[in-house]
């Protein structure tokens, strides 16, 4: 069982975020993930930090420091933003503050056991259009850390919550699910750096979505 920390960070809108810039702060953070592995019996910590822009050196060195605060065997895993689904070693004006490109993405593999894909709040409307997006982005993914060891899940969103990012009817267990089955079978993929799936929030998965699943993903078809 890993323990889910959210860190909100410090951004313009944000003055009261995380500051992972303050080495007293990430300091402290990896004490925390140290206390709740050592002490409280965790099998490792998952980190939630968002935003997060590309190329950012102060989390690859919260990663660094809380590797070093757990040690080599507990699980280090980090929930990650979109990744620029075309030609994602390319660097394009503005992508970096929203989207993570496919080097930094390889500079957090090294420092981390597990990498969840947040393929979710894209803001588009129907799904359709959201079941191509999770193709891009899991071909994009998978070609980015074809050659890594880290653990690669996707994100398949299950939440019922309309946000101006998020349209339940667009994003879902069955588009997500379809996109993502849709990418393992492209050419251009590498289906085997991808590990599974993480189904968020699982405590909003009704039995209905439980039973696309099983359908889609497991391939239980039923009677």
């Amino acid at each position: 069982m890993l323990a889910w920390i959210g860190l909100p960070l410090r951004w313009p809108g944000n003055a009261s975020g995380v500051d992972l810039a303050d080495g007293a702060v990430r300091q402290a953070i990896s004490a925390f993930c140290a206390r709740l592995v050592h002490e409280m019996g965790f099998d490792g910590v998952h980190l939630d930090p968002e935003p997060v822009a590309d190329g950012d050196s102060h989390l690859l060195d919260l990663l660094s420091e809380t590797r070093r605060s757990i040690g080599a065997q507990p699980m280090l895993s980090i929930a990650t933003p979109h990744i620029w689904p075309l030609f994602p070693d390319v660097s394009w004006p503005l992508v970096g503050r929203v989207m993570w490109l496919g080097d930094y993405y390889r500079q957090v593999a090294a420092r981390v056991d597990q990498i969840a894909l947040m393929t979710y709040d894209s803001a588009l409307p129907l799904d359709s259009l959201y079941r191509g997006w999770t193709r891009f982005q899991v071909i994009a993914l998978s070609s980015a850390l074809a050659k890594t060891s880290a653990e690669v899940l996707i994100g398949i969103p299950t939440s019922e919550e309309q946000t101006a990012t998020h349209l339940p009817g667009a994003e879902n267990m069955t588009s997500g699910l379809l996109g993502l089955l849709d990418s393992l079978n492209d050419a251009a993929s590498h289906p085997e750096a991808i590990t599974g799936t993480a189904i968020y929030p699982y405590w909003e998965t009704d039995e209905r979505e439980w039973a696309v699943y099983r359908a889609e993903w497991l391939g239980e078809k039923g009677e």
